[in-house]
């Protein structure tokens, strides 16, 4: 850019480099200081973008397409993706990202912008999802010909390149590129961190198919969970095995008028047997973090795009079996126009998971029919929840939920309940020879307020008959 005179003039320096997705960007005087007002201290900055449909599903892709911005020395944020909004900022910013759902554009800036104004306009119909805006200043001295820079990311969201930017070109900035990746709530994304993205990015360095890659991720969560699953299954085992005596202790002390010596008395039985009730649940909601973290890691995992596995195009996206363009009120807007085959079959083994648990946790005997209903009716609302989510995703759910029923049915095998409760019977009489240990505090405690409870379930009893 020049003025009047062929040695006054503006550079505009880009730097390319090799194999790799930044770009520098400076801005560089030549004897500008006569051009440029004496007060002029700052340039100002404008950048757009339109956001381009890329991926199969709008509607989907539209949750991960939204304005991301970094305040200087904090923390990272974003403008929402689910309609159009402003924001004028005056705190300083060090870099402002057009994010996409697996790509993203951003300006990162050397120093920091000042008095940013971004605008995030959402399409609903049409090519584009949304078109982004940003206006600011940076600091700018017409004298100094070592003039301003900038560094734009043209690249892949990729957590593990991003996080290396901060480690090697943006060392000591504490850009936190990587939170463009979106893993979860804090106290999830530890474990895409730090277990599941390490893992994956080993399986996938070998070379191997991405639906192999899956398969012994699986295998290796499974692995490492198996202890925790191993005494889930003990806990029920113990639980059935008990469960004639909690049915006499259930007949002996019949009535909402006796429950509190029914509970004192069936834990005391667990006390006396060595079982505790809650060992069983512990290790199921130790499991469950790991289950929410790839509910998050799988639709932003790049290496997904375009990876073909048996009838799936695509694992980041549904596989459809079935799609139809008629708008069917609120099953479209819930299903989407497609039933996606993964999905279908995670649902179908949930359901037969959840018959068989039922039916290995009643020991045959009729259950209720409400709590039933629910039972399947889960595995049902996440079909309708889960079918436009990435193939890859509902492939893992659909084959971890197999490998639960083959651990299950494996279990069911090789323990013994009947030598099981042989040894919770001997528990009991050990029991009973020690010598009585003291209460705590705390079942004191727990004991009287059964007592009153129990006094006044008696008083309201007696109150209703004279009514």
């Amino acid at each position: 850019l020049r003025a009047d005179k062929s040695d006054q003039y503006l550079d505009y320096v880009y730097t390319i480099h090799e194999n790799d997705y930044l770009v520098d960007f400076k801005i560089i005087p030549h004897n500008m200081t006569n051009v440029f007002s004496n007060t002029t201290q700052t340039l100002n900055i404008q950048w757009e973008q339109k956001a381009r449909q890329q991926e199969k599903g709008r509607s989907f892709e539209e949750r991960y397409t939204y304005l991301a911005y970094k305040f200087l020395g904090d923390d990272v944020e974003k403008m929402k993706e689910s309609k159009s909004e402003d924001k004028t900022i005056s705190t300083k910013l060090k870099w402002v990202g057009f994010k996409g759902q697996f790509f993203s554009s951003v300006i990162i800036a050397n120093d920091s912008f000042d008095a940013t104004k971004l605008n995030s306009v959402r399409y609903e119909r049409g090519d584009y999802l949304k078109d982004y805006r940003m206006v600011s200043n940076i600091a700018f001295n017409p004298a100094n010909e070592e003039g301003v820079g900038f560094t734009f990311f043209f690249g892949p969201n990729k957590y593990s390149l991003l996080k290396d930017y901060d480690k090697t070109h943006f060392a000591e900035q504490d850009l936190q590129l990587e939170k463009l990746v979106p893993l979860g709530w804090s106290w999830l994304r530890p474990i895409n961190k730090y277990v599941i993205i390490p893992i994956f990015d080993w399986l996938t360095s070998f070379g191997i198919g991405l639906g192999l890659a899956i398969l012994l991720l699986t295998i290796i969560i499974k692995g490492a969970l198996f202890p925790l699953t191993y005494k889930s299954f003990m806990s029920s085992a113990k639980m059935r095995a008990l469960k004639p005596q909690i049915d006499e202790i259930t007949a002996k002390y019949p009535g909402q008028e006796q429950a509190m010596q029914r509970q004192q008395k069936t834990m005391e039985l667990y006390k006396q047997v060595g079982v505790n009730p809650m060992a069983g649940c512990l290790p199921l909601l130790l499991q469950t973090p790991f289950l929410l973290a790839l509910f998050w890691f799988f639709p932003t995992a790049i290496e997904l795009r375009h990876e073909a596995f048996l009838w799936a195009k695509d694992l980041s996206t549904y596989d459809a079996i079935i799609s139809w363009s008629a708008n069917i009120p609120v099953i479209s807007t819930i299903l989407g126009n497609h039933i996606s085959l993964f999905c279908l079959l995670m649902t179908v083994v949930n359901v037969v998971f959840q018959k068989y648990n039922m039916e290995m946790t009643s020991g045959g005997q009729q259950q209720m029919p409400g709590m039933k209903m629910m039972m399947y009716l889960m595995p049902v609302m996440m079909f309708f929840f889960l079918n436009s989510y990435p193939s890859g995703l509902n492939y893992y759910y659909f084959i971890s939920t197999l490998f639960t029923i083959i651990q299950t049915v494996l279990f069911r095998l090789f323990i013994n309940e009947d030598k099981l409760l042989k040894k919770l019977e001997q528990n009991k009489k050990n029991a009973a020879k020690k010598p009585t240990k003291k209460k705590s505090g705390f079942m004191a405690r727990l004991e009287e307020a059964q007592r009153q409870q129990q006094a006044l379930l008696k008083e309201r009893e007696k109150n209703n008959k004279k009514r």
